[in-house]
């Protein structure tokens, strides 16, 4: 769901893309990516505070991984 509703956003269908990220962030709280997705989603909807506190979460909890260098930019250009 996390990747078709990211392909919908791209496609310019932001509503429903926006949705299927954001139910697919439910469904997988333990998937760092699709959280970062989801906090994307949230600065892209005006929820910059809540996408700051996902993405210092996701800062905090992938350590070394490639997903926390992605976060730390998106924090930044927030």
């Amino acid at each position: 769901m996390d990747t078709l509703g990211s392909l919908l956003i791209m496609q310019g269908d932001r509503e429903r893309g926006q949705r299927l990220v954001a139910d697919a962030a439910k469904r997988a709280p333990g998937d760092l990516g699709i959280q970062l997705n989801y906090a994307k989603v949230l600065a892209d909807q005006g929820r910059k505070g809540e996408a700051k506190q996902l993405l210092q979460g996701i800062v905090e909890r992938a350590g070394d991984a490639p997903v926390a260098v992605s976060a730390k930019a998106a924090l930044d250009a927030l």
